[in-house]
C-alpha cells in the first residue's frame, strides 16, 4: 500500500523487474512458480482465483500487470532503463542513482532512502560457450528469450544446462 501513497518501495522494484523481464522476451515456456501461488499475491490485493497451487509465469505476469494498473504503478515504474551507478552519501542519508535510458542513452540522476537490487540474473542471458554452436543448423532457442510460436511437437530437442 505504500506505493499508493507515492513512496518508493520494494514492491515497485519487484514489479519493475517482472515487467521488464517479461517485456524483454525473457519468458520461460510453461514455467511454473516455485512457491505457492498465493504467496505471489500482495496481502492488500490478494488473488483468490489462482488456477492452481503453482501458477504459470504468464498467470503471475498477468497478476502483476493487473496489480500495476490497479494501483497506478505504471507511471512510477521505469522499464527500458538500467542503473549504471549507485552511491550512498552518508551526510544526506540517501542513495544517489544514475539511471540510463537504454533506448536514448540519456542518463538521469535520482535519489532514494532505500535501494533494492532487483535486477535479476535473467536480464543478461547469453549463449553457452560450446564449440560448434554457431555451426548448428537447427533452430536455437534460449529459455530466457523464448519464442512462443515455436512448435517442438514431434521434434528431437536437445536441452543444455537445465539449471
Amino acid at each position: 500500500m505504500l506505493a499508493v501513497l507515492g513512496l518508493r518501495t520494494g514492491i515497485q522494484a519487484a514489479l519493475a523487474t517482472i515487467l521488464r523481464t517479461h517485456m524483454s522476451g525473457c519468458v520461460y515456456p510453461v514455467a511454473l512458480t516455485c512457491i505457492i501461488s498465493t504467496d505471489s499475491s500482495q496481502s492488500f490485493d490478494p488473488n483468490p482465483t489462482w488456477s492452481s497451487t503453482y501458477a504459470s509465469s504468464a498467470e503471475i505476469y498477468n497478476y502483476f500487470k493487473k496489480f500495476s494498473s490497479s494501483f497506478n504503478l505504471g507511471d512510477k515504474t521505469k522499464v527500458g532503463h538500467q542503473v549504471v551507478h549507485a552511491q550512498w552519501v552518508g551526510e544526506t542519508g540517501k542513495w544517489f542513482v544514475d539511471i540510463e535510458n537504454l533506448k536514448s542513452g540519456d542518463v538521469s540522476r535520482d535519489s532514494c532512502d532505500i535501494l533494492i537490487n532487483a535486477g535479476g540474473i535473467l536480464n543478461a542471458w547469453r549463449w553457452p560457450l560450446i564449440p560448434g554452436l554457431k555451426d548448428f543448423r537447427g533452430q536455437l532457442v534460449h529459455s530466457a528469450a523464448w519464442d512462443e510460436s515455436i512448435d517442438i511437437g514431434g521434434k528431437h530437442v536437445g536441452l543444455i544446462g537445465n539449471g
